[in-house]
């Protein structure tokens, strides 16, 4: 009787044990079946476990691990779904991306930096930073042929002045690009749209890098060929 009191003890601590690494109280098939042994061994002997209850143990025992293992199957596929479709997305590389902005955000009388996209080399760059009604609001930068910009991204810093120095009011303001190309034609551009460079991954979001700036790829408007 000691033996069997003493056998009992050490069960209820390992339990304690597996519970307290366990917080949430799942079994395993490992620990279902020792537990089951466990109960089948110190069971009253006048009064011996019921079969149908053992079946009935057995099967959802059963169906918890077939539902575990598509569960996991089902993880596991959606991973693999996840690379394959971040992976396809380095077709995109090459063309245009459309991230949306539109206008530059004046706060507290501070302006910023923001990026330039142009199609083609040029000989001339007037960048105008206008008000919503279309008042030239800014335009200093004018690049002559000393200073003709190539094709592709360049940055422009604006500090919040208008034509005369002084700062602008908050609110909304919009870029116009107006150039003079290479090959003799003349072209106009804004912010907002520019070639997708590159794709990083990071866990399972997918950014494009466009313009100076690396952007979730579900934030982009629109892709298309440029």
């Amino acid at each position: 009787m000691a033996s069997a009191v003493t056998n009992t003890a050490t069960t209820v601590s390992n339990t304690a044990n597996t519970v307290a690494t366990n917080p949430k109280a799942q079994l395993d098939s490992q620990a279902f079946m020792k537990l089951l042994l466990t109960e089948l061994q110190y069971q009253d002997p006048t009064s011996p476990m019921d079969t149908d209850k053992m079946l009935t143990q057995t099967s959802q025992l059963s169906a918890l691990e077939a539902q575990n293992a598509t569960k996991t199957a089902m993880e596991n596929m959606t991973k693999s779904f996840q690379t394959s479709a971040n992976y396809s997305l380095t077709s995109a590389i090459g063309k245009m991306a459309d991230t949306g902005l539109t206008a530059l955000n004046v706060t507290n009388g501070n302006g910023g930096t923001f990026d330039v996209y142009l199609p083609k080399d040029t000989t001339s760059t007037t960048v105008s930073i206008v008000d919503s009604t279309g008042n030239t609001t800014y335009k200093s930068f004018a690049y002559s042929d000393k200073e003709a910009k190539d094709k592709g991204v360049f940055q422009v810093k604006w500090d919040g002045t208008d034509n005369s120095g002084a700062k602008v009011a908050d609110g909304a303001y919009y870029v116009k690009v107006n150039y003079d190309a290479k090959d003799g034609t003349t072209g106009k551009t804004t912010i907002g749209a520019y070639p997708i460079e590159s794709v990083k991954v990071d866990g399972s979001t997918a950014y494009f890098k466009v313009g100076s700036n690396y952007i979730d790829v579900t934030k982009i408007k629109e892709i298309y060929q440029g």
